[in-house]
């Protein structure tokens, strides 16, 4: 029974229905401009198109389309768009690998992606869609460098920066090992000293640390992006300094400092440099053992070196400030962007060399700059040549291309108007923003977001965009990370492939080489470790629906998201559940029929909590897993119910069915259309309306008769927790418990409840 209703949820039909229905919302909704702000733009962030999907963007595409689905539902206007991500090195490095353009190989990847997201039963704007190498595309990324360094926020400078050599290209701190290897190629990494471009996100520092308040984001997120920016510090004092003896790295001079009256201490210097991803040094001290017993001993007042706790120094902060000796100020940590890439697979930077006119900035009528012919590894001079824009001399363009983060700091204002062949995107287009909800993976909380707010705030600046305080993304849904078990040789530590296990009880895994029991862990998803889940194999073993369902009910989406797939059969289950209550219901009576009865009050309650779950998990806290379980509860009910020829029965199904849209949309669809003939719209609370019936309780201060409370829910009459929150909320023991003298609230000590409930005694 189970698996024929599977099939069902799969079968042809069904998908292309969906898909129909879907091109059909998108040749209707062609317009880009938005006028109004019941306009809703739920945006994902956009995938790399590696060639397929893993469970991290189905889950991903999964809760962006339930918001798009509900807010659809609600009767807004709905921007849900796509796009790729297409640049960057893995493409080249394919490219390579199989004697191909990175073109060729990029636009087929996106293809079978697109089948795949397809097949996962997301309606996108799929007329929205856009592509970063796409020439009408990186025009636009161009135009922006150009602005951006007419405005003075772009130079080229020389830079110390992390270089892979087998790559051949510059690496962040982020891209390294531990051990100094590049992460991709594996070649150690050597420092080069470069002319890189740069754009200078710290013109912007001071806003983007100060706006993090006005976002509706995570505060971990919030916190990472304050911890990257600036760190306080204050301004050095005017130490004076004579020499003495040299040894070690103390190098041999002392300071005398006017705070600390006669204190002298030892100064050092750094014996290493540590370099940035955005070509700046950092330096550390390395300090010997001897030298460091030096140190302590004549700190003083500064405290133990090393200490993270607060040292006497930040102390005495104040106190010198109103002496004038220091003054506070920001120290910010945030570094110029470095974008130069030595790629050929990426934004062309519009810049050309002539050794008559120097560094001349392609003219914007000239954009774009066409990528040069692929050749491996890099095209020569020879292809680089070209006439200078000024002088028409010989000249020779830019080689180097541009960071990937320059092409996704922006894409979400293209979306608005992708089509525009005249301008980023109309005026008018821009009123959908900024961005309601973005949904990506939390490990993009740092850069890309960074880059983002930058570019929306040099947009709001330049009068292309309106944004409040130039923030892109109003609220942020950062996703966990999908993980799934691994297992490991015990002897070896080496990951093991499934085929190496006896699995024959999954709760004792064994090693079949040895008999021997393997260690297992739970890790990020990751071809190395064996442990990855094919979406596409699954989504055809279970179908779409349970497989979303399966996602949004097993972990709320900022937690780590558990892979086990056996759990995916109560999801089936519960699909069953529903099509065979659909099944059942009668259907609604004719217009000549009498008023209808007052539903069941058992039907009714869980209809009222369902809608309340689930619109609550849509607007506010995306909980969907609580959404679901109301929709699970609500189910059980309607199975429980004596007569399934009943109004109550068939509103309840129906309500059921609707509300499952957003989580469900094959299913649902498929069900409604059997329900019922109108357009479903989302229920509101008076079409639930659900009174339940209370008890009067007596409320006791220390034993005397203090207040009679009548709106205590008959169905927590047993249930004495429930009874005590219900009390201690209530406006009229709020107010009991008020000191009259001191207008503050009274401790309450103990709360005795009595057995029925109707009598509750506050100990204070």
């Amino acid at each position: 029974m189970r698996l024929n209703v599977v099939r069902r949820v799969r079968r042809p039909g069904c998908l292309l229905f969906w898909r129909s229905h879907a091109t059909a919302t998108a040749t209707t909704n062609t317009s880009t401009t938005t006028t109004t702000r019941q306009t809703a733009y739920i945006l994902p962030m956009f995938p790399y198109p590696s060639g397929s999907l893993h469970m991290g963007h189905v889950r991903v595409y999964t809760i962006s389309d339930v918001l798009a689905r509900f807010h659809r539902l609600a009767g807004r206007k709905v921007i849900h768009p796509i796009g790729w991500d297409a640049f960057g090195l893995p493409a080249e490095n394919a490219a390579l690998e199989r004697n191909l353009d990175p073109a060729d190989w990029t636009n087929s990847n996106i293809l079978e992606m697109r089948r795949q997201l397809q097949s996962i039963g997301a309606d996108f704007d799929w007329h929205r869609e856009i592509r970063t190498n796409d020439p009408a595309y990186y025009k636009w990324t161009q135009l922006l460098f150009l602005r951006l360094m007419r405005a003075g926020l772009v130079e080229r400078r020389e830079a110390f920066v992390n270089w892979d050599p087998v790559d051949k290209t510059v690496l962040a701190n982020e891209q390294i090992t531990q051990d100094g290897r590049a992460e991709r190629s594996g070649a150690k990494v050597e420092l080069l000293r470069l002319s890189q471009w740069f754009i200078k996100t710290t013109h912007y520092a001071k806003e983007l640390l100060d706006d993090l308040k006005h976002l509706d984001w995570p505060e971990s997120v919030k916190q990472q992006q304050a911890n990257w920016i600036v760190s306080l510090d204050v301004k050095p004092l005017p130490f004076l300094a004579d020499s003495s003896i040299v040894a070690g790295v103390f190098t041999g001079f002392w300071a005398h400092n006017p705070a600390l009256g006669d204190a002298r201490l030892p100064v050092f210097v750094t014996s290493d440099m540590i370099h940035d991803p955005h070509g700046h040094a950092e330096h550390d001290a390395d300090i010997e053992p001897n030298d460091t017993q030096l140190l302590h001993r004549h700190a003083g007042e500064f405290g133990q070196v090393g200490n993270d706790q607060p040292s006497v120094l930040q102390l005495k902060v104040a106190e010198w400030q109103a002496c004038g000796l220091v003054r506070p100020h920001d120290k910010y940590k945030l570094r110029d962007w470095l974008v130069s890439r030595q790629r050929s697979w990426g934004t062309p930077i519009p810049i050309v060399y002539c050794e008559s006119c120097g560094i001349v900035p392609l003219p914007e009528e000239q954009l774009p700059m066409l990528h040069l012919p692929w050749k491996a590894p890099k095209s020569t001079v020879h292809d680089a040549e070209c006439a200078c824009p000024k002088c028409s001399r010989p000249a020779r363009r830019e080689t180097d291309t541009m960071d990937t983060f320059v092409d996704s700091s922006w894409y979400w204002l293209r979306y608005l108007d992708p089509a525009n062949t005249s301008e980023l995107a109309s005026r008018d287009s821009t009123q959908a923003l900024p961005v309601d909800i973005y949904v990506g993976g939390v490990e993009h909380a740092i850069m890309h977001l960074l880059y983002a707010r930058f570019m929306g705030k040099f947009l709001t600046d330049e009068g292309i965009v309106s944004l409040p305080h130039g923030e892109p993304f109003k609220r942020l849904l950062a996703q966990g990370m999908v993980v799934g078990k691994t297992y490991k040789c015990p002897d070896t530590g080496q990951y093991l492939k499934r085929d190496d296990l006896d699995l024959t009880d999954p709760s004792v895994p064994l090693v079949k080489a040895t008999g021997k029991t393997p260690a297992v862990t739970v890790e990020k998803m990751s071809k190395s470790k064996h442990n990855g889940v094919n979406p596409m194999t699954v989504l055809e073993k279970h179908g779409a629906d349970a497989v979303r369902l399966y996602i949004l009910y097993r972990a709320a989406p900022a937690d780590l998201l558990a892979w086990d797939e056996s759990a995916l059969i109560g999801m089936e289950r519960f699909l069953t559940r529903v099509r065979s209550l659909a099944s059942s219901a009668t259907p609604p009576p004719s217009s000549d029929s009498q008023t209808p009865a007052q539903l069941d009050q058992s039907i009714a309650k869980a209809m009222h909590e369902a809608v309340h779950e689930v619109t609550t998990a849509m607007t506010t806290t995306f909980a969907f897993h609580v959404g679901i379980a109301s929709l699970i509860k609500l189910s059980h009910v309607l199975a429980e119910a004596p007569d399934r020829r009943s109004e109550s029965f068939r509103k309840g199904v129906q309500l059921l069915v609707r509300l499952l849209h957003p989580y469900a949309p094959l299913t649902s669809r498929e069900l409604w259309s059997t329900l019922s003939t109108a357009q479903p719209a989302w229920p509101t609370p008076a079409e639930v309306e659900f009174s339940e019936s209370t008890q009067i309780c007596v409320v006791q201060l220390n034993g005397r008769k203090a207040l009679v409370l009548d709106d205590v829910p008959s169905s927590i009459s047993t249930d004495h927790d429930a009874i005590k929150r219900h009390v201690l909320a209530s406006q009229p023991v709020k107010d009991l418990l008020i000191n009259a003298s001191t207008g503050d609230a009274r401790l309450v000590r103990q709360v005795f409840v009595a057995k029925t409930g109707r009598l509750v005694n506050l100990v204070i």
